[in-house]
């Protein structure tokens, strides 16, 4: 019998239609049995200004406005046009909408649906109540290598480290950030004059088929863990201005640090 597989996601568009293109092929192993999506994962006005708050008191006033700055200049291209609920609807895959992933209603509805494993990408932090639901385990697919590029955000801090590869993982959720118990990774290489963008774009190439292949271990009892150190490792956040700057010095050209993500439509 095949195992019941839910995804979870924040994501409208782009590369999680990608992701579900691949979810949703015929296999032995297991099937895509809905999806729940998170119409809020960036939160509430509420939790928006507490976010504000905390910039303030720990990073100082100049790093709340290069915040500011940010999230009003960066507007970059999809790389799909489609939305999930179109590529949903044609292939008759339920859709469950909620405003926020870890609400009663939310887990409810996980708990309805019984999954065997929770897909997660592209969402906000989940809860253990809710990671915690699925029968075997819910995973995350990561943008980065684990545990040396935990947090985000993608494909920046390895241009920063001037790293040769950026890496792709498959993590089991824990109640700490990118922390779980890692089950698969893969890389690209890093060339001259990237960005994050052209790094982030790369990796589309291998990141869904590492998921499948995740799920089909997992599906079979076959996993192998990958033994990670976490005991020195730390949460990347996001760049301050003078970051940016000293990585555009020590790279020796300009590029935008967060040209990856998708427009908000």
């Amino acid at each position: 019998m095949k195992k019941g597989i839910v995804l979870v996601t924040g994501q409208k568009s782009g590369r999680i239609v990608s992701l579900l293109s691949e979810l949703v092929k015929d296999n032995d192993e297991f099937k895509l049995i809905a999806v729940i999506f998170d119409e809020n994962k960036t939160g509430s006005r509420t939790r928006k200004l507490n976010r504000l708050k905390v910039w303030f008191k720990t990073r100082g006033l100049i790093y709340l406005i290069w915040r500011l700055y940010l999230a009003k200049k960066s507007k970059p291209q999809t790389t799909h046009g489609n939305s999930i609920f179109d590529f949903l609807k044609k292939e008759k895959v339920p859709c469950f909408k909620f405003s926020n992933i870890n609400s009663k209603e939310a887990e409810e509805k996980i708990k309805e649906l019984e999954p065997y494993i929770l897909v997660s990408s592209g969402n906000r932090i989940i809860t253990e109540k809710i990671f915690s639901i699925a029968e075997n385990c819910t995973i995350n697919l990561h943008h980065g290598k684990i545990p040396e590029f935990r947090g985000g955000p993608p494909c920046f801090w390895e241009l920063y480290n001037q790293e040769d590869r950026a890496y792709v993982s498959v993590h089991k959720i824990d109640k700490k950030i990118d922390h779980g118990v890692l089950l698969a990774e893969d890389f690209v290489e890093i060339p001259a004059k990237s960005t994050p963008k052209s790094i982030f774009e790369k990796m589309g190439d291998i990141d869904s088929a590492l998921v499948i292949k995740t799920l089909k271990q997992l599906s079979l009892g076959t996993e192998k863990e990958i033994s990670v150190d976490f005991s020195n490792s730390l949460v990347r956040t996001i760049p301050s201005y003078f970051e940016v700057k000293r990585a555009e010095r020590n790279l020796d050209y300009k590029f935008d640090p967060f040209g990856y993500k998708e427009v908000k439509q």
